[in-house]
């Protein structure tokens, strides 16, 4: 689970990022992780951590989830079970014993994580104590991993062209790729995840070429995630990126 991840877009909503990275526990055979959730570009940041560690039964572990302070000081926690299976990891938080806010106001929270090895996927549901209904609309995000592609972009101005070389574009990210001279091409170029809901549950890489001057999209691509090429030609534009091997 360990890595940098980006999420799934589905709609205008910025991407966020996820940040998993181990932490020294000290205790057997305990995995202690620290978990970042913010926008890409690094406001409304949060901070989990989580532990598991071995359960009863040789599929199953035993955890617990805390919302951490600026200070990876845990400020709320819960326990969270979780099966191991096959097709991967699967953990829940029980809404009865996972509970924010006093009296009235308090709510409890369905908290799911699941892992199937490159997928990770988060979903939170508050639910009221009395009733056991949702309050609110579920909230599901879903996460990549994070790739790096190196790339070239050229465009024909008056005949000849001018190119930027040897950038670097991460997924869920955007950048301005400037020429030998340093200077802008007026283009800006993002590569993100996208799940298409037409004609199936199918999740994409877009890379998008936009104009800087009015915002318009100027191209379009789409590839299979994890693919390792992906560009564009056209007569006076053209993009090549090149992932890890």
């Amino acid at each position: 689970m360990p890595g940098e991840y980006v999420s799934v877009r589905e709609d205008q909503r910025r991407a966020q990022t996820l940040t998993i990275s181990r932490e020294a526990s000290g205790a057997g055979d305990r995995l202690d992780l620290s978990m970042q959730q913010a926008a890409v570009n690094g406001e409304d940041a949060r901070r989990f951590g989580l532990k598991l560690e071995p359960g009863a039964m040789s599929n199953r572990l035993e955890g617990e989830i805390a919302l951490l302070d600026p200070k990876g000081r845990a400020r709320r926690s819960c326990p969270m079970a979780f099966q191991v299976s096959e097709r991967g990891l699967v953990g829940e938080t029980d809404p009865s014993s996972c509970r924010f806010g006093d009296g009235e106001d308090s709510v409890g929270l369905l908290k799911e994580i699941a892992f199937d090895g490159s997928e990770l996927t988060i979903g939170d549901r508050l639910v009221d104590p009395v009733s056991g209904q949702a309050v609110g609309q579920d909230r599901i995000i879903r996460f990549l991993p994070v790739r790096d592609y190196e790339g070239w972009l050229g465009v024909q101005e008056d005949g000849q062209w001018r190119v930027a070389r040897h950038f670097t574009l991460r997924t869920g990210d955007s950048v301005e790729p400037l020429d030998a001279a340093e200077m802008s091409l007026g283009l800006s170029i993002s590569l993100n995840y996208y799940r298409m809901e037409r004609g199936g549950d199918e999740t994409l890489m877009r890379l998008t070429v936009t104009r800087l001057e009015d915002g318009s999209v100027v191209a379009e691509a789409w590839a299979a995630p994890g693919s390792g090429t992906i560009g564009v030609a056209l007569p006076e534009l053209q993009v090549g990126l090149n992932g890890p091997d």
